[in-house]
């Protein structure tokens, strides 16, 4: 017979490698895969740095995640889906906002309390949904981006939307209403509320330039306009001081007149690098902060 000597330094790293790819969860998480999840054999398990546990593995062909937190209790369960289990609704929007683009890695999320979403990309871009398909907001790949829109210290502000698409409501009011203004640009910008939108940013020779707001459908939601804090009403100016008065707020915010002409100011607000917007109405009150 003959025989194989491997290096004991090597056999370790061997050992090592071994081990690492048999991960084994706690006890518990494994039970609970069981009742999630019974009869799956073949499941990899990952150790994640914050203590996290993710089971891997194929329930029927169908690619299947489960998340579990550190003390046990189910996060996530994450499901591949094909696009005709993908939610009508979902579908049209994405149809109505990227015509002829592809939907790809279409993901059913239901987490520990049962509540359900999905995630689809185009052109690298994730948009998340809600159980009935009504669009909830997106993010793109880049884990700074995530990062920032996790922990809500800035506006999400991601895909471009190209001029000749936009709905053709969105000319005529422009048409209609800025006399001599032309389309620079438009993007997606969710509202503070979360709400998706686009910005149409509109310019003219030695005129001021605007950006205006409206619903994926093409319905005017406000114009914006960059301006000196020193024009924000005095209640506005007031509350600042008062509950914000350990923030240091901007010397430019944006003047908001919404489709039935009152106004609202935004002002971006820091402290010990924390960021947030708070919108106030003319009277000074919140309407919202993020």
């Amino acid at each position: 017979m003959r025989k194989i000597f491997i290096p004991i330094g090597l056999m370790a790293i061997l050992i090592f490698v071994g081990c690492k790819e048999n991960k084994k969860a706690p006890q518990s998480m494994q039970v609970s895969m069981e009742k999630l999840f019974p009869g799956i054999s073949k499941v990899e398990w990952d150790n994640e740095e914050d203590n996290t546990w993710e089971a891997e593995f194929k329930n029927n062909g169908i690619k299947t995640s489960v998340k579990f937190n550190a003390d046990g209790t189910l996060q996530e369960i994450e499901e591949e889906i094909a696009l005709a289990d993908f939610p009508q609704a979902a579908q049209n929007y994405l149809k109505q906002n990227y015509p002829g683009e592809k939907v790809e890695d279409i993901t059913k999320m239901t987490d520990g309390e049962n509540i359900v979403t999905y995630e689809a990309e185009v052109k690298d871009l994730d948009f998340i949904f809600d159980a009935q398909g009504s669009f909830i907001k997106m993010k793109n790949e880049d884990k700074e981006y995530n990062e920032l829109a996790t922990n809500n210290t800035s506006r999400i502000v991601s895909g471009k939307v190209e001029i000749d698409s936009l709905p053709q409501s969105v000319n005529l009011f422009v048409a209609d209403n800025y006399a001599g203004y032309k389309i620079e640009g438009a993007t997606h910008d969710p509202m503070c509320n979360g709400d998706d939108a686009i910005d149409v940013a509109i310019t003219k020779v030695g005129g001021k330039p605007f950006s205006l707001i409206f619903t994926p459908q093409g319905t005017f939601i406000q114009q914006e306009e960059d301006v000196s804090i020193e024009i924000a009403p005095f209640n506005v100016m007031k509350v600042l001081k008062a509950k914000y008065a350990d923030f240091n707020a901007d010397q430019q915010i944006e003047k908001l007149t919404l489709a039935d002409k009152s106004e609202q100011y935004l002002v971006d607000l820091s402290k010990n690098g924390v960021n947030k917007e708070v919108i106030f109405d003319a009277n000074g009150n919140v309407v919202c902060e993020h």
